[in-house]
């Protein structure tokens, strides 16, 4: 199962987006954190926007009391600079608000990569798991978004195969191409 906050229009979608769907873009590329295209205020307002949001949701969906028992994953980036920039801070505050363990620090980025959406190659997987802080932890994974699903898939399987339990995955949005 995978929840997401909000549809995610990109900008080669086939109309006018309006001034919302325009907001769900910006709040994306600001949590994305990426130099070129926002700052570092305008990535904490992304994080003070859907930090919260995700603490309702995951308490919401188990309990307070049982997030004590969940290990939170990023799918990491395609560098670690971005992997860093992008979900250090968040995944700190989100386990600081939940009580989650956070799996960042036993998450490894093995060499840099090109990004898909900049000519990389599909299922070009860069990093590794800690196996042995890993093995017997339930996992909640996060991407930032979700297009075919084919990251969250990999992370998945990988963490699967050294012994975690994945109990869902988040992400902010999901790539919709038409309205619905």
């Amino acid at each position: 199962h995978i929840k997401y906050l909000i549809d995610y229009y990109p900008t080669n979608a086939d109309f006018e987006a309006d001034d919302e769907e325009w907001s769900n873009r910006w709040l994306v590329w600001n949590f994305k954190n990426d130099p070129d295209k926002t700052s570092e205020k305008d990535h904490l307002e992304a994080l003070n926007k859907v930090i919260p949001k995700f603490e309702e949701l995951l308490s919401d969906t188990f309990g307070k009391e049982a997030l004590s028992y969940l290990t939170l994953v990023c799918i990491p980036a395609s560098t670690k600079e971005k992997n860093e920039s992008r979900y250090k801070l968040f995944s700190e505050e989100l386990c600081h608000r939940t009580g989650m363990e956070n799996g960042y620090d036993h998450t490894r980025i093995d060499f840099n990569r090109t990004a898909k959406r900049d000519g990389g190659k599909k299922n070009n997987v860069n990093y590794s798991f800690d196996d042995n802080y890993f093995s017997g932890k339930r996992v909640i994974l996060f991407d930032d978004i979700i297009t075919k699903g084919d990251s969250m898939r990999i992370a998945k399987s990988k963490l699967e195969s050294i012994g975690s339990t994945i109990i869902c995955g988040l992400a902010i949005g999901k790539t919709r191409h038409e309205h619905h």
